[in-house]
């Protein structure tokens, strides 16, 4: 019998990579809105899916290594010369705004959604090349079918164009220690206030409501 959350996210998967080509080849930089996102995947951990990638180290890991911290995560691939370093300098200009000590708690992650070319190494050389530290920032890759359960839970729409390159959306995810998506940036060059906003809201949430004690 299948696992109904595989077979959920298998279905979730066709809209995520199919929607039309006039997109422009993902160098919208509004970018594609995210896919709807049913109500069964709002508190959706992206830690249930169980998923395994490989780092720029070439080290096979879970995704549930990065649970413990918020995470500012983005879908690119490393041969994207136009919209996807947009998307890391925007990750970057949301790192920027966050104090020495607020870094420190947060992870940004990035994930391929070329298998075919992104291995371990092409991620290295990316990281270098955009000057990523190696503290706060992990760079995977993975296989197909992982690559579109995560960006199926993230709402990520993306397709081969035929040129080589992928169209796709352009979102930066905020997600909570646990993996559940809290805010997500849609479109390139977006001010960060938001998305710094909710990463200080999940670093230090509000008290929760006590009722009185009776007397």
């Amino acid at each position: 019998m299948q696992n109904p959350l595989k077979l959920l996210l298998a279905l979730l998967c066709l809209p995520a990579i199919g929607f039309a080509q006039h997109e422009h080849q993902g160098h919208s930089m509004m970018g594609t809105p995210p896919a709807h996102r049913p109500d069964s995947l709002a508190s959706m951990s992206i830690y249930q899916l169980g998923s395994t990638w490989r780092n720029d180290s070439d080290q096979t890991v879970t995704i549930d290594t990065l649970i413990g911290r918020p995470i500012v995560l983005a879908m690119i691939y490393t041969s994207c010369t136009y919209v996807c370093p947009v998307i890391v300098e925007d990750m970057r200009r949301i790192e920027g705004e966050l104090s020495e000590s607020e870094r420190e708690g947060v992870t940004f992650a990035l994930f391929s959604f070329d298998p075919e070319r992104d291995a371990p190494g092409a991620l290295a050389a990316y990281r270098k090349q955009r000057s990523l530290g190696d503290r706060g920032w992990q760079l995977f890759t993975g296989a197909t079918d992982d690559i579109l359960e995560l960006a199926a839970v993230l709402g990520v729409k993306y397709k081969k164009d035929g040129h080589g390159g992928y169209s796709h959306s352009n979102i930066i995810t905020v997600l909570d220690a646990e993996g559940v998506v809290k805010h997500q940036q849609v479109g390139v060059r977006q001010h960060p206030a938001v998305s710094v906003a909710a990463l200080r809201m999940l670093a230090d949430p509000p008290p929760a409501h006590q009722t009185p004690a009776a007397h």
